[in-house]
């Protein structure tokens, strides 16, 4: 056997495992903190989107744990209470916990850790005291012998156990039909029999980025010039206010995005860094939207959750997830500092407004503004962008590898998931958390409370694999294919009726009149590329600019071509997600027979298909 096939043999060996968590943040906390100390002792959970803690290797929270060092965002208060926020089933034991850490240690916190109570609850922590908490509940689980790796998944697969008899399979408890095969970041292989999806990606989405960013362009002169690569930052990943090096006295600032982060840096940038002008630029109206939890208090209880459940099809709880889903509000303690903001002369703030461009010239940032209001234009010297994360489970690799093993149903970004045991339809050994089971949990999926109660569902169908085997349908219920699409308006509204399909009088017109053949288009390629899809539509014959019509809405398309025999049509009622209309356009090749319709993205996030 020569060195590269065993190499090769070696790779495939896979470790037998009985349970892998993905993920090291808080939602893989909830699960750990539910089962037993034997199981606990066999798991390995692998450290994701969390990665390396700032001392090196792998640890929980580290990613979290992170953003609230580099933001200086310790001294904030979670908008939860202590028993939301706690993962254990004793829901005093976070109150305890930092009872015995003031007795033990006068330093133990920064600030107070816990403020004054919301009405009717009990009271709400520092986002220091969580994390602190978290991370003591999580040296408990290393303590007791679990593994945490530093990697990700890189490929997932389903397989029977006979067939991995040389792998560790083929001797696995009742009720493991199916085993799964996964490949690791770090080179290693583990042979599963259950795995939770707790990563950021599947509980949370990943990091909104603006098209703006995308379409930046250093002015003449300046191509090679590198300096405004250090002049943009963003919040979720490289925004460091702890630096310092830092230097914002006698600078202006623009902040992009609506929520409490934003308020956050921008009072942090005025009152700590000196900074002279501070714009803040959000497309929402945050500062009329308050509220004290990240969802509704009504959702923290049975009945909303019981009205939820009664929903008859996806799209209806579809629309009440993202109707109830925070968007943008502010807590009160951010409400009030916003408030002191608009006291302040150095302080801008832009509702109802984006940023249509952005330009590097001469060491500064020029910012073309639109929004309800007209047009407006700043100069700046830093762009902070804190617009937090958008979900989309099908831009997660992992998920994706579930979808080619078992396809699962969809209703817009979201999977229908088993409801008893949050699997995945027909691999009822992998169980997902956070926004993915949205539909199955509500609006709290992607937070505290929504982490436990999926974990108490997870927990169950660990400990009980045999009783949960049977659920390897699709859904529970077959749905028409009207039930799983969804339809929006205007941002923050969602229309009841049936998703309008484009009649433009021009298309319509020609499409009437015309007795030419008629024939769809219906070989055409597309790319993706960042911010940006390129359709290449190729015919076989000549055309003129005149005879070819492109017509384009937030979320849909058509194209006519006429050629001297035929007439060709295109006709997509629902692109895979909204495009900017204005900065859209479209290319004619006439002695090519060629016409290319550029599309640009709201975000940088792959498209996975071109129709929704």
């Amino acid at each position: 056997m020569t060195g590269e096939e065993g190499g090769k043999e070696e790779e495939m060996v896979a470790e037998s495992v009985p349970l892998v968590i993905v993920g090291a943040g808080e939602a893989a906390l909830h699960v750990l903190e539910r089962l037993p100390d034997r199981l606990l002792k066999k798991t390995v959970v692998l450290a994701g989107a969390e990665g390396q803690g700032r001392r090196g290797g792998p640890c929980f929270l580290a990613r979290s744990s992170d953003k609230l060092a580099r933001l200086r965002m310790e001294a904030q208060v979670a908008r939860k209470t202590t028993r939301m926020a706690c993962s254990s089933q004793d829901s005093t034991k976070l109150e305890k916990w930092i009872a015995s850490k003031r007795t033990d240690d006068a330093g133990a916190f920064a600030v107070e850790p816990l403020t004054r109570s919301v009405k009717n609850f009990v009271a709400c922590p520092t986002l220091e005291a969580v994390r602190k908490f978290l991370e003591s509940r999580a040296k408990r689980f290393m303590k007791k012998g679990l593994r945490l790796i530093a990697g990700r998944p890189t490929s997932l697969e389903v397989v029977n156990p006979t067939a991995v008899e040389g792998e560790g399979g083929g001797a696995h408890p009742e009720g493991h039909a199916q085993l799964v095969r996964m490949k690791v970041s770090d080179g290693s292989v583990f042979l599963a029999r259950q795995v939770v999806l707790a990563d950021a990606g599947t509980c949370l989405g990943e990091v909104t980025v603006p098209a703006f960013v995308g379409q930046i362009t250093p002015s003449s002169g300046e191509e090679e010039n590198q300096d405004w690569l250090g002049a943009i930052a963003y919040a979720e990943i490289d925004l460091d206010l702890s630096e310092e090096s830092l230097d914002c006295s006698g600078k202006a600032i623009c902040i992009v995005g609506g929520g409490m982060t934003s308020v956050h840096l921008a009072s942090h940038a005025i009152k700590t860094l000196g900074a002279e002008r501070v714009y803040l630029v959000t497309q929402g109206r945050a500062h009329q939207r308050v509220e004290p939890f990240d969802v509704d208090a009504g959702w923290l209880g049975r009945r909303h959750m019981k009205e939820f459940c009664e929903l008859s099809t996806p799209r209806e709880k579809m629309r009440q997830y993202r109707r109830n889903v925070d968007r943008g509000t502010l807590s009160p303690d951010a409400k009030n500092e916003l408030d002191n903001l608009l006291q302040e002369p150095t302080f801008a703030l832009f509702t109802e407004t984006s940023v249509s461009s952005a330009a590097w010239r001469e060491k500064r940032w020029s910012i073309d503004l639109e929004g309800s209001q007209g047009r407006d234009a700043i100069s700046c010297d830093y762009i902070w962008v804190a617009c937090g994360t958008s979900f989309d489970a099908m831009s997660d690799p992992v998920i994706q590898d579930l979808e080619n093993c078992s396809s699962a149903n969809f209703c817009g970004p979201y999977p229908l998931l088993c409801s008893d045991s949050l699997s995945w339809p027909g691999v009822p050994n992998v169980m997902c958390m956070g926004a993915t089971a949205a539909l199955a949990l509500g609006p709290t999926a992607q937070y505290s409370v929504g982490f436990r109660a999926a974990a108490d569902k997870i927990a169950k169908a660990l400990l009980d694999p045999v009783k949960f085997l049977s659920i390897t349908k699709k859904t529970e219920k077959i749905f028409a294919p009207e039930d799983l699409l969804y339809d929006e308006g205007s941002p923050g509204e969602w229309d009841v009726g049936p998703k309008p399909t484009l009649q433009l009088p021009e298309i319509q017109k020609r499409l009437s009149a015309t007795k030419k053949e008629k024939l769809g288009i219906e070989n055409y390629t597309w790319s993706d590329d960042d911010f940006e899809i390129d359709i290449y539509i190729k015919l076989n014959d000549t055309i003129a600019k005149k005879d070819v019509v492109v017509a384009l809405r937030e979320q849909s398309l058509e194209v006519l071509v006429e050629t001297q025999k035929k007439c060709y049509y295109l006709h997509i009622d629902k692109l895979y997600k909204p495009i900017q209309l204005k900065k859209s356009s479209h290319r004619i090749y006439e002695k090519k027979g060629k016409v290319v319709v550029h599309l640009v993205k709201r975000d940088n996030h792959e498209w996975m298909f071109l129709k929704g």
